[in-house]
């Protein structure tokens, strides 16, 4: 049987794996075969974040590597990870690293 370490694992790998895509909540607790109370409880008590929480920062640690490869623009970045206008990922973006997306994107 597995543990809930090891589901939780499992859970942040398909979130690293499926950043391009909505990442709903109940979605990922069915994909964990839990329910959505019980996977939020669990996944909290393993990760030290809620999982929307997680999902987010997973986004905007793959925003900043997107943003510093000079490849993408801020928009075309925040379409890409699933957020619903640019001006909510540039909140977002700011929110985790302090910083304005532009401030990233280097010229």
């Amino acid at each position: 049987v597995e543990s809930s370490a090891q589901r939780m694992s499992k859970i942040c790998r398909y979130i690293q794996d499926h950043l391009e895509e909505p990442l709903s909540v109940p979605d990922l607790a069915a994909q964990a075969g839990l329910s959505t109370p019980r996977f939020k409880a669990l996944f909290k008590e393993e990760t030290g974040v809620p999982p929307g929480e997680y999902v987010l920062r997973a986004k905007v640690a793959e925003a900043q590597r997107r943003l510093a490869s000079r490849r993408y623009t801020i928009t075309e970045v925040a379409y890409a990870l699933e957020f619903s206008s640019s001006q909510y990922f540039a909140t977002v973006f700011k929110r985790y690293t302090g910083k304005n997306p532009s401030a990233v994107k280097a010229p």
